[in-house]
């Protein structure tokens, strides 16, 4: 989930932070209370009518006020949705001038997440690490915690990709505890997979096993149906382990979910996705020295990947061919 912005819970009253369309903003001033829910999604999805609120609200309370930051932070917002990556850092900063320190930390931390998204690193520490200044020195509400545990997550995954694994590890665990306090089960899930990648990379497999567990039974009392990304991550610590035959299992299971999903809803991101699932099951086949098994899984894989309209100079391609030839 690489372009993926962090979603967060919160009340009424939202400072616009994390581009996100499901988040619940608050209520552009000229939409009257009765004003329904369609209404409202309506204007954050509409250029026009932001501006137009955004214009209302600077002339009534000022350029720094809580009202007209909030509305910068939802125009950056639709921006980001529509990745126009320049035109969303630009409406963020002017959001960085609002006086309330709610807002400024949640534009903050939408510049860290746009910078992030172009893998600018270096940025998007300085942001998120600019937004984590704020909120640390706020008192904390629920909804205050859930966006620091945000905040929290998107730099244990920025340092991660810096190669710190020690400050990730430190950011992710934290963030870990506070979602425990406020977050649903959901957002614990998806931290604890990251944290066992992370175990991962030291080597420390059975803590990540630990935490990759841990984070399927979360989504499975939930009631999550898709469970892919906690198979897909049992079944590379199981290999990694050693484990053969367990990972096969695991993958086999994501598999055979894939297929279902793809006969249900054709198209080339899912082809590709059962294309990379069936070519690690062939790795693993020749792992346990079965030849047949894994040529069948790699011209599978090669069909899948046709189906997606990868080129034979694509690097999968090469890859799967070179197992065949």
């Amino acid at each position: 989930s690489s372009t993926i912005a962090v979603a967060s819970r919160q009340r009424s009253g939202s400072t616009g932070s994390a581009p996100d369309a499901a988040r619940r903003p608050d209520k552009p001033n000229r939409v009257r209370r009765s004003s329904s829910t369609g209404d409202i999604t309506h204007i954050l999805n509409n250029f026009d009518a932001l501006y137009q609120t955004l214009e209302l609200r600077m002339h009534k309370y000022g350029e720094t006020h809580t009202k007209v930051g909030q509305t910068w932070n939802h125009i950056g917002n639709l921006h980001f949705r529509n990745q126009h990556w320049k035109a969303a850092l630009k409406t963020y900063q002017n959001a960085t001038l609002c006086t309330d320190p709610h807002v400024r930390a949640a534009a903050y931390r939408n510049i860290g997440t746009v910078y992030w998204t172009m893998m600018d690193l270096p940025k998007a520490k300085y942001h998120l690490a600019q937004a984590l200044e704020i909120y640390q020195s706020l008192s904390h509400s629920q909804a205050l915690t859930g966006e620091l545990a945000n905040c929290l997550y998107q730099m244990g995954l920025v340092l991660s990709l810096q190669e710190n694994l020690d400050g990730a590890l430190q950011a992710l665990y934290h963030c870990r505890r506070l979602q425990e306090e406020c977050g649903s089960a959901m957002d614990v899930a998806r931290t604890l997979d990251a944290i066992g990648k992370l175990h991962v990379r030291f080597g420390d497999l059975d803590d990540a096993m630990d935490c990759h567990q841990e984070a399927l039974a979360l989504r499975q009392q939930s009631g999550e149906p898709r469970l892919l990304s906690s198979f897909s991550n049992i079944g590379a610590v199981h290999r990694a382990q050693g484990n053969i035959q367990e990972a096969l299992f695991a993958f086999v299971t994501v598999l055979s979910v894939q297929k279902t999903e793809l006969a249900q809803s054709p198209g080339p991101r899912l082809s590709q996705d059962v294309g990379d699932t069936l070519v690690t099951i062939g790795q693993l086949y020749l792992d346990q020295e079965q030849p047949s098994e894994a040529l069948r899984s790699f011209r599978e894989a090669i069909h899948c990947y046709e189906d997606a309209g990868l080129e034979r100079s694509d690097p999968r391609m090469q890859q799967v061919f070179s197992q065949v030839a």
